[in-house]
């Protein structure tokens, strides 16, 4: 999992940026998205029994790029400081976890 995250993790903060930055349509968004999915897929999606902070943040974070439309990501406060501030744990994983992480942690296997 952690090569997963070493790789993709600066492949959707700069997703995440050019976001923000207006540098991106919505099919490129999508693209991008698909794009980290894929390499999930071919990583033989590795699992891990407790995920890490950095793990929940990151599908935290492409859940809620996928579910948006890149205009209310940038324009509704509560998504935009939501977005942001899961973009900073990611840069800085030392932080404490954001608040409302809409990923539930994986369930151990039985």
């Amino acid at each position: 999992m952690k090569r997963f995250l070493s790789k993709n993790v600066p492949q959707l903060l700069t997703l995440a940026d050019d976001l923000l930055g207006y540098k991106v349509t919505a099919e490129e968004l999508d693209r991008g998205i698909w794009q980290v999915l894929e390499s999930w897929v071919n990583s033989g999606k590795p699992k891990t029994q407790v995920p890490s902070g950095q793990e929940l943040v990151f599908w935290d974070l492409l859940g809620m790029m996928h579910s948006h439309k890149p205009y209310e990501l940038r324009g509704h406060r509560v998504l935009r400081t939501q977005l942001e501030t899961r973009i900073d744990y990611l840069r800085h994983p030392g932080q404490r976890l954001p608040e409302n992480l809409t990923t539930p942690p994986l369930a151990a296997p039985l």
